[in-house]
């Protein structure tokens, strides 16, 4: 050893003699499991709830009205729906325009019926109106077709995608 180390390890002696017999038994004491693993279980418990939250999904609702107008595609898909453009006032607070698959609930008098979002479009005119194309059956066009219908827009998505947006 050299004299520096030495008179480094006689002062740390002499400041351990300077405490007190309890605060020695408590310095010289290995700590339990628990302590000694108590952080890391801590951040594992931390990590799961935070991958649990990151793909939980999550449901946004808007509400507004809506007035279906012309035929968008006169194609129809194999499951009976058409592409429909539709004006939608809404009602609060407003969706992203970049939403897209999103479900739309209409509802007319007492019935309800289900479609779904293609696209919104960022315009709005002075009313604020926006304009939309949704895909519906073309029973639920027949139906309500120039009508003004309360309209509950859905949106499931991850709040990672909230998060990062």
């Amino acid at each position: 050893m050299q004299p520096q180390e030495k008179n480094t390890s006689q002062v740390q002696e002499k400041c351990f003699e300077l405490r007190s017999e309890k605060v020695r038994s408590i310095i010289g004491n290995v700590p339990s499991r628990l302590l000694r693993f108590g952080t890391l279980i801590i951040t594992i418990t931390l990590l799961l709830l935070f991958l649990l939250v990151w793909y939980l999904p999550y449901k946004r609702s808007y509400t507004g009205y809506c007035t279906l107008k012309e035929i968008a595609h006169l194609t129809q898909n194999a499951n009976d729906s058409i592409e429909v453009l539709v004006h939608i006032r809404f009602t609060g607070e407003r969706p992203r325009t970049e939403l897209q698959h999103a479900v739309l609930e209409f509802q007319n008098g007492g019935e309800r019926f289900t479609g779904r979002l293609l696209a919104l479009s960022e315009l709005r005119d002075t009313l604020g109106v926006q304009n939309a194309k949704a895909s519906i059956t073309s029973g639920t066009y027949q139906k309500l077709f120039g009508y003004e219908t309360e309209l509950l827009l859905i949106e499931e998505t991850r709040l990672r995608q909230l998060i990062w947006r």
